[in-house]
């Protein structure tokens, strides 16, 4: 009873899983989210009509009181499940994570103690790692309190670590749903919570686990860095940095596309 009490004065944190084709991933993933010192959470997972055995695998988590599992009739891409998961939230609080990566046992307790005053969400480390070597690189943001300047750079956040006030994600209509953010709506979130008012915080703490593989680099398509340099001129007209020289980082994921391509080629050859 004591436990219980304890909890309900802790503000609901809702995860949100978006999943497809992960059923050899799942399982270390909710492992990673079900062990948190914070426990006051629910989870709300959405299957994108995955055509392997994932809603198999989600099936044993149906009957938990705080896991919703939904799925959609065809595969709707990563912005409209994010934004089904969001629908079905009832927390203050909304936490992302991609269902082929996994938190660290404290992510979010530490996220939650990190949100102040003019805050409205909170993002942290990271660490990388693959089947191959495990954890092979960590990455800190480099700033605390990414300005709008830092936003020509690219997203000044680890997006899978964030946990966002959810008033603040409902105000800007969750992800957005467009041909030109099928890969890139992540960076579209950030620059137009910022175009709005909002304001994000990173903590150094490597709270989050990134897995990078060769699904992972099969996605980064050279269609999906020209529609990045769409979502990056409209984002920068929005937040008025496209002049004088926000043009020069519009084109960056072009030069981004094959520089990460030889990066990663030693990994998978």
């Amino acid at each position: 009873m004591g436990f219980n009490n304890e909890r309900e004065k802790m503000p609901l944190v809702s995860v949100i899983v978006p999943t497809y084709n992960v059923e050899n991933y799942i399982d270390e993933c909710m492992n990673s989210l079900l062990n948190q010192t914070y426990k006051n959470i629910e989870i709300v997972i959405c299957d994108d009509h995955s055509t392997d055995k994932t809603v198999q695998a989600l099936s044993k988590y149906k009957d938990s009181e705080h896991i919703t599992v939904l799925t959609n009739d065809q595969n709707l891409r990563q912005a409209s499940t994010r934004n089904k998961c969001i629908n079905a939230c009832k927390g203050d609080y909304i936490a992302i994570q991609d269902a082929d990566d996994i938190s660290s046992t404290d992510r979010i307790e530490k996220l939650i103690d990190a949100f102040e005053d003019g805050i409205d969400f909170v993002g942290s480390g990271c660490f990388y790692f693959n089947e191959n070597e495990g954890k092979y690189k960590n990455y800190v943001p480099q700033k605390e309190y990414p300005q709008k300047r830092d936003l020509l750079e690219g997203i000044p956040f680890v997006h899978a670590s964030i946990m966002f006030k959810r008033d603040s994600l409902l105000k800007v209509n969750g992800y957005r749903d467009s041909k030109h953010t099928t890969r890139g709506e992540d960076y579209d979130l950030i620059l137009r919570l910022y175009a709005k008012g909002y304001k994000g915080k990173n903590i150094a703490d490597l709270l989050y686990g990134y897995r990078v593989d060769e699904k992972t680099i099969a996605r980064r398509t050279f269609s999906a860095r020209v529609d990045e340099c769409f979502v990056r001129y409209h984002g920068f007209k929005e937040n008025k940095i496209l002049f004088p020289f926000g043009w020069i980082y519009v084109f960056k994921p072009i030069i981004a596309h094959f520089y990460q391509k030889l990066v990663y080629r030693r990994y998978y050859k």
